[in-house]
């Protein structure tokens, strides 16, 4: 129900709303306005009567932190943010602070902290590249947890089928369930 908002919107009277997520985008990780940031919030929509507090998730590629925000803000899930560019998850901490959001239910990592991620999560966002999703579609394959679901976007119209059938080679366990467009934009859920 929450979409992410620009920080300049925040007032006294909103800061609370707890269906109100306010983001910087710093170096231009983006405001959650973007047609992939977009589906993949209405994919985790769908699933909001079953999202529970003690979920895991991981945001792969999290920029300045939206995604993983978003599910903490509205459920309390713990969040895993995982970029390679230092500067997004100083964004990420950036945002997280401006929700007034527990820094404990978040953990920040780059590739030199990969092993801490934690292997298997209830939800999985990967909001990246379509060269980025194969080349990473081993780990983020494999890293649900039974009932979990990975929505992965960041695809042009056209380029889900590869992103599919690799996923499915990689781990046969996946099934694709819907695929969202929005504009030029794709994202799979699985």
């Amino acid at each position: 129900d929450a979409l992410p908002i620009s920080e300049w919107d925040k007032t006294s009277s909103n800061e609370n709303d707890k269906t109100k997520v306010f983001i910087y985008p710093g170096m231009g990780f983006g405001t959650g306005n973007h047609e992939t940031t977009f589906l993949c919030l209405q994919s985790a929509q769908k699933y909001k009567n079953k999202i529970q507090k003690d979920f895991k998730c991981l945001d792969f590629g999290c920029g300045s932190g939206i995604l993983g925000i978003v599910l903490n803000r509205l459920y309390g899930c713990r969040a895993d943010l995982y970029d390679i560019d230092q500067d997004a998850l100083n964004n990420c901490v950036q945002n997280i602070e401006l929700n007034n959001l527990d820094k404990n239910d978040f953990q920040l990592l780059l590739p030199a902290e990969r092993e801490k991620i934690n292997l298997k999560y209830n939800v999985v966002f990967a909001n990246i590249l379509q060269n980025v999703l194969l080349s990473e579609k081993k780990y983020l394959s494999h890293s649900l947890l039974p009932g979990g679901v990975l929505i992965l976007s960041g695809l042009l119209k056209g380029q889900e089928d590869e992103v599919i059938e690799a996923y499915r080679a990689e781990n046969s366990l996946l099934e694709h369930i819907l695929t969202y467009s929005k504009g030029d934009w794709v994202a799979v859920e699985m």
